[in-house]
C-alpha cells in the first residue's frame, strides 16, 4: 500500500491495515499527539527511532510494563521490585527471575564489552577468548588502554608488576592446601615477616643501624638486652613471653638441633643434637659425654687448647 499524503483517522476510530505499510527514504511515522513524541524512519541506510519528548523508551516482553527508568531505553519482562534503575543507566534489563546477557560468537574468536572515550575507543575492555583462540578459554582485562590481566582455568596472570592491597583491614590468602611461590620473595625493608596466629615470631631487614637496646615495633618489644647492629641488617625475633628459639637441620631423614635459645631461662645451647662442633680453621670439637652446664663446657675448651684461662 503506497500512501502520498496525511492519513488523519476519525475521532475513536480503529482499524486493520491488511498490507505492507512501505513509508519511502526519510519519510517518517510519528508517534504521540502531533507527532510530538517519537519518530521511526529509514534514511535508505540506517533504522531511526528517536525519542522526542526526553523521556525513556520500553520495551515490553511481558503485558502491562511501567513507565522506562529515568532516560533509559528499558528491556522488561517482569518487576525486579521498587528498585530504580542507577542514574545515568543508557539501557536497563528487568525482570522478576533470572536475567543475563547472552554474547554468541565462533569458537576461535573474542567475546568481549568495551569501555571507550574521546581518544580511546579501547580504554577498558573485558573479553573472553573462545576455546580455539588464543590464548584460549581466558578471559582478558584491559584497564588504562593496556592488557592488565589474563585469568585462565587454575592460572590468574598479571601482565605487569601489581600491588594487592586493602583500604582497611587484612588480606588474608587461605588456600585448600598450601601457597607455593616459585620466585623471589621479597619483603621491603623494615616490614616484619611474622609467623603464627597473631605474629609470635617475625623477621625484619633494618635498613638503619640500631643501637644497643633499642627497639623496633613487632619485633624488638619490652626492655631490651642486645648489642647495637649495623644497618641492612637481619633480625629475627621470638615474641612470645618465655618461648624458644630452635635451629635443625636434618641428618638422614633425623631432625637434629645445632643451635636453641630458651626463652625463660635466657639460656643459649650450641650443637646439642651435633656430633662435633667447629670453630672456623680450628680443629673440631667431639662432643664429650656429661657436659651439662657452662663450667664444663669452658673447661672442655681449656683442655683442648681452644681457649685460654
Amino acid at each position: 500500500m503506497l500512501i502520498n499524503g496525511t492519513i488523519t483517522p476519525g475521532f475513536g476510530v480503529s482499524g486493520t491495515i491488511l498490507n505492507n505499510l512501505t513509508l519511502n527514504d526519510n519519510v517518517k511515522l510519528l508517534l504521540g499527539t502531533l507527532g510530538a513524541d517519537g519518530e521511526l524512519y529509514s534514511d535508505g541506510t540506517d533504522l531511526f527511532f528517536n525519542q522526542l519528548s526526553g523521556g525513556g523508551i520500553m520495551v515490553g516482553l511481558a503485558a502491562n510494563p511501567p513507565s522506562p527508568d529515568d532516560v533509559s531505553l528499558h528491556l522488561w519482562k517482569g518487576s525486579a521490585g521498587v528498585e530504580d534503575a542507577q542514574s545515568g543507566s543508557l539501557l536497563v534489563l528487568e525482570h522478576s527471575d533470572a536475567i543475563g546477557i547472552q554474547l554468541l560468537g565462533g569458537k576461535g574468536s573474542g567475546k568481549f564489552i568495551n569501555f571507550g572515550e574521546e581518544g580511546a575507543t579501547q580504554r577498558g575492555k573485558i573479553t573472553y577468548r573462545g576455546s580455539t583462540d588464543t590464548p584460549a578459554d581466558t578471559m582478558e582485562f584491559r584497564i588504562g588502554n593496556a592488557n592488565r590481566l589474563f585469568y585462565s582455568p587454575g592460572a590468574l596472570a598479571f601482565q605487569e608488576a601489581t600491588v594487592l592491597s586493602t583500604t582497611t583491614g587484612n588480606l588474608t590468602l587461605s588456600p585448600s592446601s598450601r601457597i607455593v611461590v616459585t620466585k623471589i620473595l621479597r619483603m621491603s625493608d623494615g616490614i616484619p615477616f611474622q609467623l603464627g596466629t597473631t605474629g609470635e615470631s617475625a623477621m625484619v631487614n633494618r635498613a638503619t643501624s640500631l643501637g644497643a637496646d633499642g627497639g623496633i615495633s613487632s619485633i624488638i618489644e619490652g626492655t631490651p638486652n642486645h648489642q647495637g647492629v649495623a644497618a641492612n641488617s637481619w633480625i629475627q625475633s621470638n615474641l612470645t613471653n618465655d618461648g624458644d628459639m630452635m635451629f635443625l637441620v636434618s641428618d638422614g631423614g633425623d631432625s637434629k638441633e645445632f643451635l636453641k635459645a630458651t626463652g625463660a631461662t635466657a639460656e643459649l645451647s650450641l650443637g646439642w643434637g651435633m656430633a662435633k662442633i667447629g670453630f672456623g680453621p680450628l680443629a673440631a670439637i667431639t662432643r664429650p659425654s656429661g657436659l651439662t652446664d657452662v663450667a664444663s663446657v669452658i673447661t672442655a675448651l681449656i683442655n683442648l687448647g681452644l681457649v685460654t684461662a
